[in-house]
Order: C-alpha cells, then structure tokens, then sequence
C-alpha cells in the first residue's frame, strides 16, 4: 500500500460481484479481522459510483464519505489487503498519484475453514468456541445414507463428443470476473521445496492445496522453511492418495513444539540492559528466545517434557504474557522450587504480571524480586503477614503469591542483588 493524498484519483475495479449471502460470509468471517472502519471502507468501495465503470474520482470525496482521514483510509486498506480483499495498483506518472482498487469476493465458508492462517487469526480474536459455532452454522446438510444418488450425468443428456474441436480449446479465464485472490505471507515456499528435496521428496508429489497449507502452517507459527521441511517429511506418506499424503493433525501438533506466538502479540518490547555482565546478557537471552527454546536451553538443548512445555505455551498463546516474561517466570520457578516447574504457582504469579503491566523480562524480574522480599519478610516474621494495604510495594500484586517449598539458591540471589544494587 502506498500513502493517499485528498487529491488523488482512484477508481474501483469490482473483480467479483459479491451476493447478499456472501456479504453475510464477510460480516460472520471478516468483520471481526477487521474492525468497523476497514469492513466500512471495503462495503463503500464496492458501491463506489466509480466501479467498473472507469470514471476517475478523488480521495477528498470518499474521505468525507466515510468521515475517515487519510491516515485511517491507509489503514484500513492496508487491513484489507492483508485479507486478499482488496489489490491496490497505481500509476505515478505525469506527477498524478493515480489509485486502483480491485476489489475480491470474500471466501466461500469451505475455503475459509480450509485456511488455516485465516481460521487461526479468528481463533485470536473471537476464540475458539465462537469458531465452533460458525463452522456448525455453516455445516453442510447430510443425505440420510438410506437414500441412493440417482441424478443423472452430463454426458447421459448432452452426449459430448470429444473428437469435436470444440471440446479440445481451453480458453484463457483470465479476463473473466471471479476467482479468489490468495493471501500473500512471507513464507519462502521455493526454499521449503528445496530443502524437501534433501529429504528425497519432489515437490511435485504434493499438490497446490497442501502447498498452500504449509506455507500458512509455516507463516502461523512462525517456522522456518527448512524446520518445516523436516516437519513435513516426518508426516508425509508416499503411499497415500495425491492430495492426502501429508497427515496436517500431525503436522500441527508438531509446529505447536516450535512455535513463538509472534502473532499474538504487538511489537515485542525489549528490556533496556546495558553491560556484558552474565546477568544482563541473561536477560538479553530472555527476551529474544522463545519460551519452548529457552526451556530447552536450561536443560541442555534436550526437548521440554509435554508438562513443562504445555505451561510455557499457556503462558504465551492464552495469557499472552510477553517471551521474556515468561522466560523469566520459568527461570525464577525452576530456581525456587529444585528445578521443577510448578503450575499452579506459573498460572497465579503471571496473572499478577498482566495486571501489574510487565512488558519484558528485566520487568519480570523487578516484579518477581518483589514477591521474593514479600515472602521471605513473611517467613522471617509472621506478622508481618497482615500487613497493611497501604504499606505493599507499589511492584507487588495485591495478590498473594502461591508459596513454594524450597528458598532461592544463593547463586540467584547474589544475581538478583548485583542487579538491584543490594550487595
């Protein structure tokens, strides 16, 4: 997308007439992805007096239209461009900014539920239960198996004869309205097929179906083309049918291993550390390695066990606690309890994280060294177990953490205190 100016010329180029059941697809399948303005922006664009008719009009009119700025109409074509709804074109010559909006149908219910980026990010925002409830709203009606399928052929009725000329051209489509435009992602399909070769698998042996899939898979959890070769090749079957020869269950719970939540989350926002101090470059560490690999890295680059990893990926795809939070998290519940990680204890302190607004893992461990006076104050004095609201650390959750069994090691400490200057 390119920035929009009030006088610049636009026309609408409608790609697909879109029916009043598939704006009902748009508003069940896209609205929520989108927001008001964008979904009102690409309604308003396909009624513009200017689609497919060739007339030029300037933005300063749609603007006002819409009562949008420039800034928000940008926006919002950029969301509608990431959705494959809209193709934007222009012609810069002469000095004139000339705009060309092609705009496509939304996906039939069966190709959307096919898309696993697009069933994924709607997961994101409306849950999974509301996705569940869309797919058995658009569930396809069943044919009791008693009844038998009598309809007739094509060929019984308009007998075809395939020596005929006619039937052997194959005319170009491509100046035809309709047709789906594909979501553009940033995987590096070329690469993946590259490295499924290594694995002695063409890339003819799959079809454009579960190309399609790999790349959203690779694309929705973040994987590299060549981890996700080596995915694909351990769940391929040569033997089965063309098109069905990749079980994708499996492919998923394998990506579910590796995968960073980068899409859950904004922008990440690392901690300020200076310095070259083991601890600082720990929480470097922290806040640029995913939770799975950095479990993996505590326990010597050996594979999380389904417990512990289960935990992490809790703390990042449903509480949405940023990496280095939970890294820090994990780090301090491991160092505080003999190296086992306490559920319980995870879920009730990264609760308190969230609402305390931790954003990093130097964050993290301002809070969490916190709840470590706050306990070890309560153990040294029981009464100081009723202290009063007022006299809590402005850093500490209200809520009282979940104890653990086993104090710091002294290594931990003599870290945390070179941090905070408490030696």
């Amino acid at each position: 997308m390119k920035t929009v100016g009030p006088k610049d010329f636009y026309e609408v180029k409608r790609m697909n007439q879109i029916s009043d059941l598939e704006w009902g697809y748009a508003s069940d399948f896209y609205l929520p992805l989108l927001g008001p303005v964008p979904f009102a922006v690409y309604r308003m664009l396909y009624d513009d007096e200017s689609a497919n008719n060739g007339n030029a009009s300037t933005h300063d009119k749609l603007f006002r239209k819409a009562q949008v700025s420039s800034g928000e109409f940008y926006h919002a074509l950029e969301c509608l461009e990431a959705l494959a709804l809209v193709k934007t074109y222009v012609n810069d010559e002469g000095g004139l900014h000339y705009f060309v909006y092609a705009l496509y149908a939304p996906k039939q219910p069966k190709s959307f539920f096919k898309d696993v980026l697009l069933v994924g990010t709607l997961k994101k925002y409306i849950g999974e239960d509301a996705v569940k409830k869309l797919r058995e709203k658009y569930k396809a009606p069943k044919v009791l198996p008693v009844f038998k399928d009598v309809s007739t052929t094509f060929s019984a009725v308009y007998h075809p004869d395939f020596n005929d000329p006619v039937y052997g051209t194959n005319p170009s489509d491509s100046d035809v309205v309709g047709g789906e435009l594909a979501i553009n992602t940033d995987f590096n399909l070329p690469a993946f097929l590259a490295n499924l070769a290594n694995y002695g698998i063409k890339g003819e042996s799959l079809n454009s179906d579960e190309k399609a899939s790999i790349a959203k898979y690779g694309i929705l959890y973040s994987i590299t083309p060549k981890a996700m070769a080596e995915i694909i090749a351990n769940r391929y079957d040569g033997n089965a049918k063309y098109g069905e020869r990749v079980d994708f269950k499996k492919v998923e719970s394998d990506c579910l291993d590796t995968m960073e939540f980068k899409y859950l989350r904004g922008e990440r926002e690392d901690s300020q550390v200076s310095g070259d101090s083991a601890l600082a470059a720990k929480i470097r560490m922290m806040d640029k390695s995913s939770p799975i690999r950095f479990l993996s890295y505590l326990q010597g680059n050996t594979k999380p066990i389904p417990s512990d990893a289960s935990i992490a990926l809790y703390l990042s795809k449903d509480l949405k606690l940023p990496n280095g939070a939970v890294n820090a998290l994990i780090d301090y519940a491991l160092q505080t309890n003999d190296n086992i990680l306490n559920r319980t204890f995870c879920e009730k302190t990264a609760a308190g994280m969230l609402r305390e607004g931790v954003k990093n893992a130097r964050d993290a461990m301002d809070y969490l060294n916190g709840l470590r006076k706050k306990r070890n104050g309560i153990k040294k004095n029981k009464q100081s177990a009723k202290v009063a609201y007022e006299d809590t650390p402005t850093n500490v959750s209200e809520e009282k953490p979940v104890e653990q069994e086993e104090e710091a090691e002294e290594d931990f400490d003599t870290l945390m205190a070179k941090f905070y200057n408490q030696k």
